[in-house]
């Protein structure tokens, strides 16, 4: 909220600074607006794109602001800031330094002076300065590719305007004067470059415009993750601050667990951030990373985690699918195979070759980004298999140093959370192929006793949750959509009634609600019955 005021803010001193004094010259005599008047050919083209666009950019912005939504992480935002406070204040000294002379456009019929004091001392081109650093500043503050795209159009016809309109203008009229001081100051910035000073510079931005690209390649190319875990993409999407509680853990959570379900038993918000065998210290990263854009009162932990070896089979899942940021980069090195790490820094390696499989969801998602997901994480199962609800014991192979491993990054877990003052609750999912007790207990015992902390085993609820043999299983692990509904509502029940969570003021209920209805619209179609496996 508060880099929505201070952005929200800047636009209004920047174009508060702009309209003030076109209308100060209105009332002078003054036009002020030249773009596209006595103009033909490419320089009528440019002013008239120009205008289009500086049009265009700033409502885009302001969409975006009011969004809300940033995926970078808060250093690039808070140099966004930085940089957009300070394109305000050039341009507050650009229009200030031209005095009567400023002009949007330029116009061959009337006489102007040549400024090169103040501000113009170091930029021939503040105005132009200040509107780059603002979008720049927006644009890490709000991060989206079709602002991106957007912002980027803006920048090249100002810079067309600059080397094609304005510059030749210029030089017809002052001749000498203006070539001298062209010579002495930068287009933009500083003394204007020369020798190898004038290679570097060209050399960084073809090393941007590189980075650029291959970041937008990278956007298209790697796979979009709606549903089965790991769904950051819809998650970021999420209003910041708007989640109750937050659901973490394997396929065992992300199967299970109906938000929209427990919304409407308990009517808190709730969020499934889990992914495909989610190890404990994976969800440690995880937790980190949600906590950027959310503060729920209370985080839910599956502890079959605890049982799963280092390396599983989805680390790449789990980690490439996660924004960019410190915790990307640290489960990078600290939880993923070594083989796996050049891929998930560069994920160009491992994708580079799914040109054959994209589909129009890949360019769409990669141009226009995630929508909300309507089921807040849950994947919808809606196949079903009859099923003998007789418990057996799966088969565990105990490796004490990863052992050892996993509960510290539970203890980090659990600190993280105190210090937040958020409610840790340590819960074992209802399955017919359970962790053998003399595994599972102890773990039980060692939460129990973590200060604060809130233990379930839904495995000693089943008469409760009321699940159907016949239909509501997906698997041994696994409910189906019908059996999902029915432990969400024992889950929500069970929270209601043994934790003191109050659901936030200002929650967005008609979006939950849609939630509900989507999910009842699912579950009203027919289960597909399907072989035992």
């Amino acid at each position: 909220m508060a880099y929505q005021i201070l952005s929200l803010g800047l636009l209004a001193v920047f174009y508060g600074c702009y309209f003030s004094k076109l209308l100060r010259q209105r009332r002078q005599g003054v036009r002020t607006d030249q773009m596209g008047r006595g103009k033909t050919g490419f320089a009528r083209a440019v002013e008239i794109s120009l205008k289009s666009l500086s049009i265009l950019t700033p409502l885009a912005e302001v969409f975006y602001i009011l969004r809300g939504v940033s995926p970078l992480p808060g250093l690039l935002r808070a140099a966004g800031a930085v940089l957009a406070a300070a394109g305000t204040a050039v341009f507050a000294l650009a229009v200030l330094g031209l005095g009567d002379s400023w002009r949007a456009g330029v116009s061959p019929d009337e006489d102007t002076a040549l400024v090169t004091g103040g501000i113009y001392r170091c930029s021939r081109n503040p105005a132009f300065l200040g509107f780059d650093l603002l979008y720049l500043g927006i644009l890490l503050l709000f991060f989206s590719w079709p602002l991106l795209l957007l912002s980027a159009l803006t920048a090249l016809a100002f810079h067309l305007q600059i080397v094609s309109v304005e510059e030749p203008h210029l030089q017809a009229a002052f001749g000498a004067d203006y070539l001298a001081y062209q010579a002495r100051v930068g287009r933009y910035c500083g003394p204007r470059l020369h020798g190898w000073r004038r290679e570097a510079a060209a050399l960084l931005c073809a090393v941007l415009a590189v980075a650029l690209g291959l970041g937008l390649l990278t956007r298209l190319l790697i796979p979009k993750r709606h549903d089965f875990g790991s769904v950051w993409g819809h998650f970021l999407e999420e209003e910041e601050h708007s989640i109750d509680v937050l659901f973490y853990g394997s396929s065992m959570v992300y199967c299970d667990v109906v938000p929209a379900v427990l919304w409407r038993e308990t009517g808190l918000s709730a969020y499934v951030m889990a992914g495909p065998e989610q190890t404990i210290p994976m969800t440690e990263y995880y937790l980190r990373e949600t906590l950027r854009t959310q503060s729920p009162q209370a985080v839910c932990i599956e502890l079959t985690g605890m049982f799963f070896p280092r390396y599983t089979n989805y680390t790449k899942t789990n980690v490439d699918q996660m924004p960019w940021g410190l915790n990307r980069l640290r489960a990078t090195f600290r939880e993923a195979e070594p083989a796996l790490r050049a891929g998930l820094l560069f994920p160009l390696i491992f994708y580079h070759d799914r040109w054959a499989e994209l589909t129009a969801d890949d360019f769409r998602t990669a141009l226009l980004g995630y929508e909300p997901d309507p089921l807040a994480g849950y994947t919808f199962l809606d196949a079903y298999v009859p099923t003998d609800e007789t418990p057996a014991d799966r088969t565990i192979v105990r490796d004490e140093e990863n052992w050892a491993r996993n509960w510290e990054a539970l203890l980090r877990i659990h600190a993280l959370c105190r210090e937040r003052g958020i409610q840790p609750v340590y819960y074992v999912a209802p399955a017919l192929d359970r962790i053998p007790a003399d595994a599972m207990e102890p773990l039980k015992e060692q939460a129990a006793a973590l200060e604060g902390a809130v233990v379930l085993d839904c495995n000693d609820h089943f008469p409760e949750i009321a699940a159907d043999g016949a239909r509501d299983y997906h698997d041994r692990l696994h409910y189906n959509a019908a059996g999902a509904e029915k432990f969400s509502a024992f889950l929500g029940r069970w929270l209601r009634e043994n934790l003191a969570l109050t659901p936030a003021e200002g929650r967005d209920a008609a979006l939950w609600q849609a939630r509900l209805d989507h999910f009842a619209a699912l579950a009203s179609q027919p289960m597909q019955a399907q072989a035992a496996s």
